[in-house]
C-alpha cells in the first residue's frame, strides 16, 4: 500500500514539474521572439557593382580599347552633364543608382569633377572621373 501512495505522489510530482517547465519554456520563447523582433530580415550581400549586369554593359560595337581622348577630357564649371559609367573603369565611379542622370559641374577634385545631382528635392555632390560623364547639348 505505501508503494501505490508513494507512485501515485511521484506521478503527481511529475506532471507538476512538467508543468511548470513547460510554462517557463514558453515565457523564455515568447521573450526571446520579442527581443529579436526586428532582426528578422535577411542582410542583403553583395558590394557597389551589385545587381548592375545589364545597367553597367556595354553594347557589342562599343566594346574594346578606351579613346584617351574621353579619358581626359575637360569640363567647365556650371556644364551640364550625363552621368554614363565606363565599365571598364571603376576608380572615380558614381552610384549605380545614379545612371543616366544629369547634372552640373560645381568644381574640380583632382582629376575627378564635382557633379551636383537632383535627387528628389536635394542637391547631391559626387566626386566622377571624366571618363563616367558626358557632355550634354
Amino acid at each position: 500500500m505505501r508503494d501505490e501512495s508513494f507512485n501515485i505522489l511521484s506521478v503527481c510530482d511529475c506532471f507538476w514539474f512538467y508543468r511548470v517547465v513547460e510554462q517557463t519554456f514558453i515565457k523564455a520563447l515568447f521573450l526571446t521572439l520579442e527581443k529579436h523582433q526586428g532582426d528578422t530580415m535577411a542582410k542583403r550581400v553583395g558590394g557597389f557593382r551589385r545587381k548592375t549586369r545589364d545597367k553597367l554593359q556595354k553594347n557589342i560595337r562599343q566594346k574594346g580599347k578606351l579613346s584617351l581622348s574621353r579619358y581626359f577630357q575637360e569640363f567647365q564649371d556650371a556644364e551640364r552633364v550625363q552621368l554614363l559609367g565606363e565599365p571598364s573603369i571603376q576608380r572615380g565611379m558614381y552610384f549605380p543608382r545614379y545612371h543616366g542622370r544629369v547634372g552640373k559641374i560645381v568644381g574640380k577634385k583632382g582629376g575627378c569633377y564635382q557633379v551636383a545631382v537632383q535627387d528628389g528635392s536635394k542637391n547631391k555632390i559626387f566626386v566622377v572621373h571624366p571618363v563616367h560623364l558626358r557632355r550634354v547639348v
